[in-house]
């Protein structure tokens, strides 16, 4: 990811792994607080299409918990985003698959977060 990228240090090489992962816990409270409504959209806009971009170049290589991390941010984008400011979402997410198999498992497990982000909200009917 290039230098001044919004993203660049959750997964830098060059991090140590527990300044990562704080980074990676700060990004994921951001997006579920309220305050994440308050950022303009371009800048919105702008970390969404970096944390896609690095899917696309370097998630295939990643570990899986990793893996899991991301399809659990890319659902928090879309909760908060979808339909409003992002109405491409889901085919953004659905184009990864070009990438080949190590991409569809991101969109599988970005498949899952979504189905237990609506189990957690929808009561189960039996």
């Amino acid at each position: 990811m290039p230098a001044g990228t919004p993203l660049r240090g959750l997964c830098d090489a060059q991090q140590r792994t527990p300044s990562r992962a704080w980074l990676r816990q700060v990004l994921d409270g951001f997006i579920n607080s309220s305050d994440y409504e308050a950022v303009p959209l371009p800048r919105r806009v702008e970390v969404r299409a970096a944390l896609m971009a690095w899917i696309q170049t370097n998630a295939g290589a990643a570990p899986p918990y990793l893996k899991n991390w991301l399809a659990l941010v890319l659902v928090r984008f879309v909760r908060a985003d979808y339909p409003e400011y992002w109405p491409t979402a889901f085919d953004e997410v659905f184009a990864l698959a070009a990438g080949g198999p190590k991409l569809i498992d991101i969109i599988l497990r970005f498949l899952q977060s979504v189905d237990e982000l609506v189990r957690s909200v929808v009561p189960c009917v039996g």
